[in-house]
C-alpha cells in the first residue's frame, strides 16, 4: 500500500528494500529522465503501429530506464576510478 503524506512516501514499512525501490521510481526526475520516458513511449507505440519487434524492444528499454533511473553504463559505469 503506499500513502503520500505530510512529504514522505510509505510503502510497507516493515520492507526497507521495497521503499528504496519506490523512492527510486517516484522521485529524482530530471530533464534527461523525462526524455528519456518520452522517446521510450513513442519508438513502443511507433513499433506497435508499424508491427515491428525491434522498435517494440528498443522502446521498451528506454521507458524502463527512464522509470528504474538508469543510464546505457548502468550505476556509475562510466566513472574512472581514483587512486
Amino acid at each position: 500500500m503506499v500513502c503520500f503524506g505530510n512529504g514522505y512516501l510509505y510503502f510497507n514499512k516493515g520492507n526497507p528494500n521495497k521503499l528504496n525501490f519506490v523512492k527510486k521510481i517516484f522521485l529524482n526526475w530530471n530533464l534527461v529522465r523525462f526524455i528519456r520516458l518520452l522517446l521510450g513511449l513513442g519508438i513502443f507505440i511507433q513499433g506497435v503501429f508499424d508491427k515491428d519487434l525491434l522498435r517494440i524492444i528498443i522502446g521498451f528499454l528506454f521507458f524502463g530506464m527512464a522509470i528504474v533511473n538508469v543510464g546505457c553504463c548502468g550505476s556509475n559505469g562510466c566513472s574512472i576510478k581514483t587512486k
